[in-house]
């Protein structure tokens, strides 16, 4: 990848990702949403299929992993008990993609994409995915070569303590 093109798309995502900071609801509302929901639950009722959506829609606004993976896993029950909550995938991948997590969310893009078509918001996320997936690929794969570079360096150093005892006793 050039260096503009690099540059660029570090920009990108930058700017996706403050943007997506910018629009998530403020820690006071997911926490309220948080406690009518567990209010329900502790009176025995059982929340709807909306409610139980609104709730998983508030968890993926959080900053918080935990809240975040809980968000994913009420989608994922919805999804089971048949209820397929609006834009499911896009709101899947977005959750993922703030966990880091660029292989599953570039998924979930691509199932919502043969769904609903690509939108401009799955297009711009997609990029994005793909550009820090790709980073962290990058890093990975310099951190394995640092590593393998190390290793044979000490293997060097070694062998040469080696040959150099074996020649003293002589």
């Amino acid at each position: 990848m050039g260096f503009l093109k690099e540059l660029f798309t570090f920009h990108s995502t930058e700017t996706f990702d403050a943007r997506l900071l910018a629009s998530l609801r403020p820690p006071e509302d997911i926490e309220d949403v948080i406690a009518r929901y567990e209010d329900m639950i502790s009176r025995g009722e059982k929340p709807s299929p909306e409610e139980q959506s609104h709730l998983c829609l508030a968890l993926c606004d959080s900053v918080e992993e935990e809240e975040l993976r809980k968000g994913i896993r009420i989608l994922d029950e919805l999804l089971q008990e048949g209820v397929l909550p609006e834009r499911y995938t896009y709101n899947k991948a977005l959750c993922l993609y703030r966990l880091g997590e660029y292989e599953e969310a570039a998924e979930e893009l691509e199932i919502f994409e043969r769904m609903n078509g690509a939108t401009a918001e799955s297009t711009e996320l997609m990029e994005c995915v793909r550009a820090k997936h790709s980073r962290d690929a990058r890093i990975g794969y310099g951190i394995l070569v640092g590593g393998l570079v190390t290793l044979a360096g000490v293997g060097v150093w070694a062998g040469r303590k080696i040959f150099k005892r074996a020649g003293n006793r002589k």
